[in-house]
């Protein structure tokens, strides 16, 4: 519905519990349909859908969604005969959310229309609503009897039934007593909504973010031992991992014990236990300014709760907005949330999200003056709150490659792996020579050269096995194209599909290099000879070769034929040191 959401919905319901002036009698009810989206009536729809002054064809549409449904019942193998549904939206269904939404929004307009603006001080209906979810705030004696009434009226018009056993009663003031059958007894707090532990407090807080991060912890368990590249690796922790708890930070703030568990979750995910590696702040850089947008957690915790407190601004002000104003007039000396904001203020009051959510605040004003009046997004705070770029970042030149910069590093085309591997050498965190000495089987030195201290230039380059390799790449791009390969990417020289092919190339050359060191520094294997070498080198550039072929038939790719006797040439050529 326009200008209403669920973050909303759960600091209205919120902010009816914290407020501290509500008259005598007041009460939050939060009600339970009776199979809310079955028992619809089609001929109310039908009714709503004509008020609303539709053009025929578009009523016409809308109700092929829910009329004319027939359904079968499959029991011990058999099918019954087919029956009409005549009443109910078909759940899963786009527009059933929007039909169920239009049913019952009258019930709750007439509720409504006692109210005259948002004072909490006068008596009135607060209705609050999520999908089926219900909450009615009433301030006065006579409001049972006048809810009872409305609710009796929409069962009458559009069929919807409240479930009484379910439904939960919370009294708001000590005098609150449902007067009236078939009201339920009077339930006590915390009320969990939506997810969320009401009200919000720092035992409520706790409760919920224990909770949250043994499911992320659970969840990342199960995903650790995939197979990914590091942007893969962040990619998946923030779809299935980090994705179970941004909805809730928005709303009630991880205490600082849980925000520094997630980060070191977060860490062990991406990096899977190894410690010699960027630094946090480098690795949640964007990938244009060096690194490979690694979530910080505190950083996305408060630009969720500084988009949160920016309603404050908003030209439709949700309803919190006005109560914690009304609290903070009368416990401080600020005069709304807005002026606490412009003028970089906070509170030491126990009162949240709005604590948190202003200390935010204030660390983005003071970065960027007047960004919270302009409604930022997401990103534009993220920009704000986020750890600055080095002003002189490092690269990393290889003489086979040339200089690499930031955006040719994670180009589409070049192999994921290989680029995992250039950044990390980039930020001199490539684990070889001294600091892995204690733990390879070579100690500082190269596998295939003993007497020369391991580098990453040696490595890629210096190496007698490295001459190999690049002498491979370097012909079967010279076989393919007709031309030298250039020192640097882009090069004007080169067509986009010969681009496409160096990058294969390189990328290949590079992985297999690694691949072949680590196998032995770190898994203990024997030194790789020259002859596995050529087999992986010659395996891994037809791979990427079918898979560039697929993708563009025009990339200039010799015969597989051509790739195995171009390798044998290149190993030939190059014979260990004495």
């Amino acid at each position: 519905m326009a200008h209403r959401n669920i973050t909303n919905t759960i600091l209205d319901i919120n902010a009816l519990l914290q407020s501290p002036n509500l008259p005598t009698h007041s009460f939050l009810l939060s009600l339970d349909w009776s199979k809310a989206y079955d028992k619809v009536s089609h001929a109310w729809i039908d009714h709503i859908l004509n008020k609303l002054q539709l053009k025929r064809p578009t009523i016409k549409l809308i109700k092929t969604v829910y009329q004319h449904r027939q359904t079968s019942i499959f029991i011990n193998g058999k099918l019954s005969s087919p029956f009409p549904i005549k009443q109910g939206v078909p759940q899963g269904d786009p527009l059933a959310p929007l039909l169920f939404n239009l049913s019952i929004e009258p019930l709750f307009n007439a509720l409504r229309a006692n109210m005259i603006g948002i004072n909490i001080n006068q008596s009135n209906f607060t209705v609050r609503a999520y999908a089926d979810d219900t909450y009615i705030g009433g301030t006065g004696t006579g409001d049972w009897s006048t809810l009872q009434l409305w609710i009796d009226r929409h069962f009458i018009a559009a069929n919807g039934q409240v479930n009484w056993t379910k439904t939960t009663y919370y009294p708001l003031s000590p005098t609150s007593n449902p007067l009236m059958s078939p009201f339920p007894a009077a339930a006590t707090l915390p009320l969990k909504t939506l997810g969320v532990y009401l009200p919000i407090t720092p035992e409520n807080s706790a409760a919920l973010w224990e909770t949250l991060f043994q499911k992320a912890k659970n969840k990342a368990a199960s995903l650790m031992e995939r197979n990914l590249t590091l942007k893969g690796r962040i990619l998946v922790l923030k779809t299935l991992i980090l994705s179970l708890v941004w909805y809730h930070a928005a709303i009630s703030p991880p205490p600082p014990d849980i925000i520094k568990k997630l980060q070191s979750l977060v860490s062990q995910f991406v990096w899977k236990g190894r410690h010699y590696h960027p630094k946090a702040e480098i690795a949640s850089l964007t990938t244009t300014d060096g690194g490979i947008n690694l979530p910080l957690i505190k950083v996305e915790t408060e630009i969720r709760l500084a988009k949160t407190i920016s309603q404050a601004f908003a030209p439709h002000t949700p309803f919190w907005v006005h109560v914690s104003n009304h609290i903070l007039q009368s416990q401080t000396t600020i005069r709304d949330i807005a002026q606490a904001i412009t003028q970089k203020r906070s509170t030491h009051k126990p009162l949240e999200p709005i604590r948190s959510c202003l200390s935010a605040c204030r660390k983005i004003e003071r970065k960027q003056p007047n960004t919270m009046a302009t409604l930022p997004s997401l990103p534009t705070l993220r920009n704000i709150l986020r750890p600055e770029a080095p002003t002189q970042p490092n690269t990393l030149t290889l003489p086979n490659i040339g200089q690499i910069s930031w955006n040719e590093m994670f180009h589409k085309h070049r192999h994921r792996p290989a680029s995992d591997i250039l950044w990390l050498a980039t930020w001199d965190r490539l684990p070889v020579g001294r600091p892995i000495a204690t733990i390879a089987p070579d100690s500082s030195s190269c596998p295939w050269c003993p007497n020369e201290e391991n580098s990453t230039i040696h490595l890629f380059h210096q190496c007698h096995i490295a001459q190999m390799v690049w002498d491979a790449a370097q012909m079967v791009f010279t076989y393919g194209t007709q031309s030298q390969p250039p020192p640097n990417l882009p090069s004007p020289s080169l067509s986009p599909p010969e681009h496409r092919l160096l990058r294969s190339i390189q990328s290949a050359a590079i992985a297999i290099l690694w691949n072949a060191f680590s196998s032995r520094a770190f898994g203990r294997n024997p030194t790789p000879s020259p002859a596995d070498i050529t087999n992986q080198l010659t395996g891994r550039l037809l791979s990427l070769r079918a898979l560039d072929l697929q993708i563009d038939p025009t990339t200039p790719w010799v015969s597989p034929s051509r790739i195995n006797s171009i390798i044998k040439i290149a190993n030939n050529r190059h014979s260990p040191p004495p």
